[in-house]
């Protein structure tokens, strides 16, 4: 069992990346609107621990917004707000880092570099930013996806350069700027659902820090 193994399985990381990464990227669809009215979407998400602020969020979110009129349409508009719209949220990494706040630059290629590196293919058919911060979430579920592999086929020279470079692609890239992401989100967002997503996000995200970069 490697050490990331022992704080969460690569699986079970996978698919926590992958949610997030698809909520960033795509429009609520019509099963999460109804697991959102159903109330289902509470048990689905629902934290080991009592102390989660996004999960709170949630709660809230479900038990007094829930029945808004036209639910989806809602939701879809502040997703577009949030991450698809030139608006006050600017979901990418070169956005907080780039001194000039240039998107498409050399943070960007950086990161576009990185995934050609690792062997990732994430880009091929996609629209946004290789820095998107659902992009960046997606590359993160690759490599999970790539360390499961690895570890039932006891390549153990591979997997110990694919923890490497979930550490590094966290320490150089993610971490260092999607808190400040999220806190934006939160700040300006008009629909709980989405402030309970960042504050969510941040929790995992501590959790990966405190777990794989700082272990």
């Amino acid at each position: 069992m490697n050490e990331i193994d022992i704080y969460m399985s690569a699986a079970d990381r996978k698919e926590i990346y992958g949610f997030f990464s698809a909520h960033c990227l795509e429009p609520p669809s019509d099963s999460l609107t109804m697991m959102i009215q159903d109330q289902s979407i509470l048990e689905a998400l629902k934290p080991e621990g009592d102390n989660s602020t996004g999960y709170a969020e949630l709660v809230k979110f479900v038990k007094e917004d829930s029945g808004m009129a036209d639910l989806q349409n809602e939701l879809i508009a502040e997703h577009s707000k949030l991450f698809l719209l030139p608006a006050d949220i600017f979901p990418q990494e070169s956005f907080y880092l780039d001194k000039r706040k240039f998107i498409g630059g050399k943070m960007t290629t950086a990161v576009s570099s990185f995934y050609e590196m690792a062997g990732a293919k994430i880009l091929k058919d996609c629209t946004e930013m290789p820095d998107h911060i659902g992009i960046e979430l997606q590359f993160m579920q690759f490599l999970c996806n790539l360390e499961t592999n690895l570890n039932q086929n006891e390549k153990e020279e591979e997997l110990a350069q694919c923890i490497d470079l979930q550490k590094r692609f966290l320490e150089d890239h993610l971490l260092k700027w999607a808190f400040l992401c999220c806190e934006k989100i939160i700040a300006v967002s008009k629909i709980r659902f989405y402030t309970a997503l960042a504050n969510l996000l941040m929790e995992f995200l501590k959790a990966e820090q405190e777990n794989i970069v700082e272990d």
